[in-house]
C-alpha cells in the first residue's frame, strides 16, 4: 500500500519529465532525484544515476550509486552503474566490482546476467560459456538478453568452425528480429560456403546498423574465425592508416590486437 502511494505521488513527476525530454522547462536530473527520492524504486534511482553520469561525469555518478547501494542494495542500481562504467569509462574491472558487489549481498540475479555476459567476453575471470548456458537456461529474462546470449553462443560455434549451427542460431534470431551481428554470421558462413554474392548482402545490412568501428571489427574478427588471420590484419592495417576505430568486439580480437588499437565505437 505504501509503494502504491509513492507511485501515485511520483506519477504526475514522471510525466512532466517526459515533457522535459522534449522541452526543458526543468532540470531533468533534479526531477529525477526528486522522483527517486518519492518512490524509491530501484528503476528510478538507475534514471539518476544515468543522468548524473552524462550531466556531472562518472565519478560523481559512482558516488552517488555508492550511497544508493549502501541504503537500497538492487541489482539494477549495480547493474546500472557496471554498464555507465564500461559506457563511460570503458572501466571493464569496475564494472565487475559493481556485479561482484550486487552478488555478495544476494541481489536478482536477473537484471545482472547481460552485465555479467559482457563482461565474460573482455575478462579472462569470466566464462562466457558458462554464463551463456545460464541465461539460455531460463525462461524469464528478457529478450534482449537471450538475445545477446545467442549471438555470443554463435560466435563460439564459428571459432570452433561449427558452420552450419552457427547459421542456425543467426536464422533462429532473425525469424524474431533484425538483427546485424546475425547477418554477420551470416557473411561468414556465405563466405565459407563460397557463396560470394550472399556474403556481400549480409555484410552490407549489417553495416547499415553497425557504426563503422563495430563493423571493421567484426570483419576482421570473422576472417580470424575463418583461419585468415592476413586478411584480419590487413583490415586492423586500414584502420590505422586511415585513423579510425575498431571495435573490440571480445578477448580473441582483443588478443590479435595486441592492444594497439582503442574501441570508438
Amino acid at each position: 500500500m505504501i509503494n502504491f502511494v509513492r507511485q501515485l505521488i511520483a506519477a504526475p513527476l514522471r510525466v512532466l519529465l517526459w515533457i522535459c525530454g522534449f522541452v526543458p522547462l526543468f532540470d531533468r536530473l533534479r526531477l529525477m532525484q526528486l522522483i527517486w527520492a518519492i518512490s524509491t524504486d530501484p528503476a528510478d534511482a538507475a534514471g539518476v544515476l544515468t543522468l548524473t553520469a552524462s550531466a556531472k561525469g562518472i565519478a560523481q555518478a559512482h558516488n552517488r550509486a555508492e550511497k544508493m547501494f549502501a541504503t537500497h542494495p538492487d541489482s539494477q542500481i549495480a547493474a546500472t552503474m557496471g554498464w555507465l562504467q564500461i559506457h563511460h569509462a570503458r572501466n571493464l574491472p569496475e564494472a565487475s566490482r559493481w556485479l561482484k558487489k550486487a552478488r555478495q549481498v544476494d541481489c536478482d540475479d536477473s537484471a545482472l546476467l547481460s552485465l555479467e555476459l559482457f563482461l565474460s567476453e573482455h575478462l579472462d575471470e569470466y566464462d562466457t560459456q558458462e554464463v551463456v548456458e545460464r541465461i539460455l537456461a531460463r525462461n524469464d529474462l528478457p529478450m534482449s538478453t537471450t538475445r545477446d546470449a545467442l549471438l555470443a553462443d554463435g560466435r563460439r560455434l564459428l571459432k570452433e568452425k561449427r558452420w552450419t549451427e552457427a547459421q542456425a542460431v543467426a536464422d533462429k534470431i532473425l525469424t524474431v528480429e533484425e538483427n546485424p551481428q546475425a547477418r554477420w554470421i551470416g557473411w561468414v558462413t556465405a563466405i565459407i560456403n563460397g557463396n560470394d554474392a550472399l556474403a556481400q548482402t549480409q555484410l552490407s545490412i549489417a553495416g547499415g546498423k553497425m557504426s563503422d568501428a563495430a563493423l571493421r571489427g567484426f570483419v576482421a574478427l570473422g576472417w580470424l574465425y575463418m583461419g585468415d588471420s592476413e586478411r584480419a590484419a590487413r583490415v586492423l592495417q586500414e584502420a590505422r592508416t586511415e585513423g579510425a576505430g575498431v571495435g573490440l568486439i571480445n578477448k580473441d580480437l582483443a588478443r590479435f590486437l595486441g592492444g594497439n588499437f582503442q574501441e570508438t565505437g
